[in-house]
């Protein structure tokens, strides 16, 4: 399954049935448990952190979207 949720991600004991996908130029795949070594920080703040690298989204698509929902170029 694929999720947007990523606290789901805290509730696998292992990272190696956990693939990340991410857009930067290309679609690439890895397996969490080749990007992220440490046990000490949870699944759900690395990703949204963007302690993985090309996670979370950039702040600049952020500004965009809330500006083009509050100009009524995007409904809600």
């Amino acid at each position: 399954f694929s999720t947007h949720y990523s606290e789901l991600l805290d509730e696998f004991s292992r990272n190696d049935n956990i693939y990340i996908t991410r857009n930067v130029d290309r679609i690439t795949i890895q397996k969490l448990s080749d990007i992220l070594k440490r046990t000490d920080i949870k699944k759900s703040d690395a990703f949204k952190s963007d302690y993985l690298k090309g996670t979370a989204p950039s702040y600049d698509a952020y500004l965009q979207l809330k500006k083009a929902i509050m100009h009524g170029a995007i409904k809600l």
